[in-house]
């Protein structure tokens, strides 16, 4: 799911108000994208379930050096 501008704000500010260390743990450099909400995937009756009403969000962030890419909780955001 797109985010909308006043979410990537949201995002971005509580990400550089939380994040000890705002560079990158592969590459050392600090130029991330905010990307798009994404669902996690869950465990239902012993198996990995994909989809559906399941998971809950997470935010993508991507290194824009490396491409190490990082997942936070939208919930924990307060833009999920």
């Amino acid at each position: 799911m797109s985010l909308k501008k006043a979410q990537a704000k949201t995002a971005q500010k509580w990400i550089r108000d939380k994040a000890k260390n705002p560079n990158c743990p592969k590459c050392d450099r600090n130029e991330w994208t905010i990307g798009d909400l994404v669902k996690s995937p869950s465990y239902e009756k012993g198996g990995l379930l994909f989809g559906g009403d399941v998971g809950f969000p997470l935010l993508v962030v991507k290194c824009d050096n490396c491409g190490y890419v990082e997942q936070w909780a939208a919930d924990a955001i307060g833009i999920g």
